[in-house]
């Protein structure tokens, strides 16, 4: 059950017109047959998901397995099964509203009373703005369903095994910022109105202008934590994202605007994800975009231009800069509703509002059976989120009970007709929409009933009927015709269909598009006649359909390898770890962090599960197969084994940097923050001895990182050195210590590391891009603040050399047959929506094999990836009936198609000298069929004589 308290699915996801670091949609992606295409798209589509908008958990009784959740629904006044998002209704209503989301206004649009969220919203169906309607009725006299009803809020109640909190967050207020003149100057918008401002759906078309005269913004300044990191406005943490929203919007601001050039104002720059510094890098080359580290002090109008002239400090000086529009990152907060909503539940926060979980456990909250995800936790960007969601999923799929009793998959083998046999071709369309009543669909059923090869014509068009239909009429191939694409396909599932299914939406494509029935008709005949056409030249193949192996490996005993071997085995599947080294439990368990007996306690209770089998000083040698069956060689102390398997996790871990500092002379100590957390421990357990303890320690952080070579934020150095910091001064106040860096990164709720490290008196040294130099007891800095070099004493150095890739990342990545990234870490398949998914079905990522990552993010990672792989193996596995075909005859052999292929699904038969199409692997896109340059290549269902046909059929 997905409770939303809005009026449609989506959050703060709807606003984004591209996301980093892709700058792809942020609502979809192109990919064949991917998991999640969108995600309310696919919520809305899946039949055991069950969506209540306008309702807010307002209670919840009992126990763990056996909770009473009260809901409160308030009334949209439209029902949305009735609703067709017609829009007649809006067009009479006489009232006008601002037109919003997240609490911010978008800047100049309006929407009536009666309007629907957004093109493409879940439910799609219209709403009533209860605070804008007048009750005229106008609206009720046109709706040619009946939609629109006027009925009061309800109370339900429904019993729940587990519950997830996800509630979102809301911006700061942007006017506690007084000086920068939110609401006083019109050319000063928050962050959500400027994302709007870019979305090419905006009425300016995503081009920047400014609100005060309609002008092109070509001078765009953006200040960075207008509403986060700062105590004066109650908003102390970073909100994490906010860095790289700032950059998405100054690239999209580029692209769209030429002319344009972006002033980014901010105190450190927090790219810590995977392609974020690069992202970054990327921008500042541009010589478009200027990083100024200040914080404004001031924002000011000049009356005769409308002009912002914002004062600023700099190099220890005053300046003042003159722009077109002034852009506030407000941040997150916990909105006073979720406050609530958490008290409600008797679930604990901190003073800030997010829901209090522990560093081992992130997900679970205070209340047992109630877990958390997303920002309600704390702020984070969207990959940490949609990781976090699988992790939350995870724990309440395991608090209900599992999976359940597990169903056998039957074969369905598609409807094949022989070379001269002709296609039988059933059309069904959809009476039970009022709303394709216009089309008169039962004359177009006439017409249709005459055309070549039509075998049947029904008015009905559910699943049930056109499967009884395809059985009993033989029918080869399927055109049903429905309200849209959208809609209509997630009603109908043809999956298990013996004939190849063409969906044609008749009101999207045709009914909307044209104002006279008389035209709508007419093109509603010409989709379903080319459609008709296509199928009577196309067939599908046959659809094979079986279980994976319910097998799975781990490669990695560490934190991410352990957690996701228990998921594993909790959903009852038999689970090896391969480890190289003598004990699992990762670095983590072999150092001296606060988390060691933690993680040795994990170590021993995966070992001791019945369902898992630990090959410690043991490595993956050999790994060939096929999706669901692959077959790994293992090499260890007792020789050589062989293990069959369906599913695989990749969480090999990473390795620590080496420390390069120049050092010249030896009266310098140069240790690592691992082997200085070591000695930390060490004094604890001593008598206090001051004088044999360092008088001074510099902290050199991003050593050897950030650069050429490494071009990517290790994520967790800051806080590890900020840590540290502040434990040797705890342990030897007398010790001064001296922090070198870049920019301090410590997204979310870290920054109160630093926050208490600059009240412990702890100095903090900016430096550029140039490596400090040590030399006989001193560290030279170039320190950018000051603008000249600064001598820092040192007894004691200790660098933070960052997180390298694995030794055997590379090799390990050879032999499964996957990409590794650019930095030496495994790429997923994509960075937002299937961040633990790797490009072969059946292989997952977790951990610090795919970057750097905290513990809370590797432990999530690690039982996402275990729930992914669960899913895997419990899933039927059905092959695509538009598989690519080879013909051998005329296969010339060259690899083209085996190059472009994105699933690795062909290979080179070097006996044969042809191509050949793994049907397992293969995802039906076509990429092959278009680059093989003599025709050897086509696809079922979309071979080239039905296409041809359909195009006929279309200029006819």
């Amino acid at each position: 059950l997905l409770v939303e308290d809005a009026p449609a699915l989506g959050g703060a996801q709807i606003l984004l017109d591209k996301t980093f670091p892709t700058d792809s949609c942020g609502l979809c992606f192109v990919a064949p047959e991917t998991p999640a295409l969108c995600p309310f798209l696919e919520c809305e589509a899946e039949p055991r998901i069950q969506i209540r908008t306008l309702t807010r958990l307002s209670g919840l009784g009992g126990e763990p397995g056996a909770f009473t959740a009260t809901l409160a629904t308030s009334s949209r006044q439209v029902d949305p099964e009735r609703c067709t998002a017609c829009g007649q209704c809006a067009a009479v209503c006489p009232e006008v509203a601002p037109a919003g989301h997240l609490q911010a206004e978008w800047l100049g649009e309006t929407h009536a009373a009666i309007y629907l969220p957004f093109p493409q919203a879940v439910p799609r169906s219209y709403v009533i703005d209860p605070e804008a309607c007048s009750g005229c009725g106008a609206c009720k006299e046109v709706c040619p369903t009946d939609a629109i009803h006027l009925d009061r809020p309800t109370s339900s109640t429904i019993e729940v095994a587990s519950v997830i909190l996800s509630p979102g967050f809301g911006p700061n207020n942007p006017r506690l910022r007084g000086a920068y003149g939110y609401e006083q100057y019109a050319n000063v918008v928050t962050s959500l109105e400027y994302e709007r401002m870019l979305s090419t759906s905006s009425r300016s078309g995503g081009i920047p202008f400014r609100p005060s005269d309609g002008r092109p913004a070509e001078r765009v300044a953006i200040i960075h934590c207008a509403g986060s990191r700062d105590t004066n406005i109650g908003v102390p943490y970073c909100s994490a994202a906010c860095c790289m929203i700032a950059a998405k919007q100054a690239s999209l601001t580029l692209r769209r605007s030429p002319n344009a050039r972006v002033t980014l104002f901010t105190m450190d720059v927090r790219a810590a994800g995977r392609g974020y510094e690069e992202y970054v890098r990327d921008l500042q080359a541009s010589g478009r975009v200027m990083y100024r580290r200040s914080l404004v002090s001031s924002v000011k109008l000049e009356p005769a231009t409308k002009d912002l002239r914002l004062l600023f400090a700099e190099d220890g000086r005053t300046h003042s800069g003159v722009f077109d529009l002034v852009v506030l990152q407000v941040g997150m907060v916990v909105p006073a509703s979720v406050r609530a909503l958490a008290q409600r539940l008797g679930v604990e926060t901190d003073e800030h509002g997010f829901a209090l979980t522990s560093s081992t456990d992130p997900v679970a909250t205070s209340r047992a059976g109630v877990f958390v995800a997303g920002t309600f936790r704390e702020p984070k960007d969207v990959p940490s989120t949609a990781a976090e969601a699988m992790a939350a999923a995870a724990a309440a799929l395991r608090a209900a009970g599992g999976f359940g009793a597990r169903a056998e998959p039957v074969p369905v083998p598609a409807r094949r007709r022989a070379l001269l046999d002709p296609p039988r071709i059933g059309v069904f369309l959809d009476s039970c929409d009022p709303e394709l009543s216009v089309l008169d669909l039962p004359a177009m059923a006439e017409t249709v009933r005459g055309w070549q090869d039509v075998a049947l014509v029904a008015l009905a068009c559910d699943e049930v009927a056109i499967h009884a239909a395809v059985d009993e009429h033989h029918l080869t191939h399927v055109v049903a015709g429905g309200d849209s694409g959208r809609e209509f396909g997630a009603r109908l599932s043809c999956g298990d269909c013996t004939a190849a299914v063409t969906l044609v939406g008749l009101g999207s494509t045709a009914l909307f598009v044209h104002a006279d029935p008389r035209a709508a008709k007419c093109t509603a005949l010409g989709l379903l006649r080319q459609a008709v056409e296509h199928a009577r030249w196309s067939g599908a193949e046959a659809s094979d359909v079986s279980r994976p192996e319910p097998r799975a490996m781990v490669l990695g005993g560490g934190v991410a390898g352990l957690l996701a071997a228990r998921e594993l085995a909790e959903f009852g599947y038999e689970t090896h770890v391969v480890e190289t080294a003598a004990q699992a439990g990762g670095w983590l368990a072999r150092g001296s962090g606060p988390e060691v007996d933690w993680a040795k306690a994990l170590a021993e209770d995966v070992a001791r599960h019945e369902l898992v089998q630990m090959h410690c000083l043991s490595e993956l040698v050999g790994f060939h197969g096929q999706a669901g069956c692959y077959h790994a060689t293992l090499s260890g102390a007792d020789g050589q084994s062989e293990l069959t398997i369906g599913a695989l996790v990749v969480a090999i871990g990473a390795r620590p940097g080496e420390a390069t500092p120049q050092v010249a002379g030896t009266s310098t100590g140069v240790i690592s923050q691992d082997e200085l957390e070591a000695r930390l421990l060490d004094w604890k357990g001593q008598a206090p001895d001051l004088a044999a303890r360092p008088k001074s320690v510099v902290m050199l952080l991003c050593s050897e990182t950030r650069n050429e070579a490494r071009p990517y934020c290790s994520r967790t150095c800051c806080t590890q050195a900020l840590r540290n910091a502040l434990e040797i001064h705890a342990l030897s106040p007398h010790t001064e210590i001296a922090v070198v860096h870049r920019d301090i990164v410590t997204p979310g709720l870290a920054e109160e590391w630093y926050r208490r490290a600059r009240q412990a008196g702890v100095h903090f040294v900016r430096r550029g891009t140039a490596e400090p130099a040590v030399e006989g007891g001193v560290v030279r800095v170039d320190d950018v603040v000051l603008g000249r070099e600064v001598l820092l004493p040192a007894d004691l150095v200790v660098p933070s050399t960052g997180i390298l890739p694995a030794g055997s990342a590379r090799g390990l990545a050879d032999r499964l047959g996957i990409r590794i990234g650019s930095t030496g870490f495994f790429d997923p398949v994509n960075i937002k929506s299937q961040g633990m998914d790797l490009p072969r079905p059946g292989m997952f990522l977790a951990g610090l094999a795919g970057g750097p990552a905290s513990l809370e993010e590797t432990i999530e990672q690690g039982v996402a990836a275990g729930l992914r792989a669960a899913l895997y193996l419990e899933r039927p596995m059905r092959t695509s009936v538009s598989q690519a075909r080879v013909n051998e005859r005329i296969c010339s052999g060259c690899g083209l198609c085996v190059d472009v292929c994105p699933m690795d699904a062909r290979h080179l038969d070097l006996e044969k000298a042809v191509a050949m199409v793994d049907p397992w692997l293969c995802a039906g896109c076509g990429a092959c069929v278009a680059a093989c340059p003599n025709g050897a290549s086509d696809q079922a269902v979309y071979e080239a004589r039905g296409i041809l046909a359909a195009l006929d059929a279309a200029i006819d």
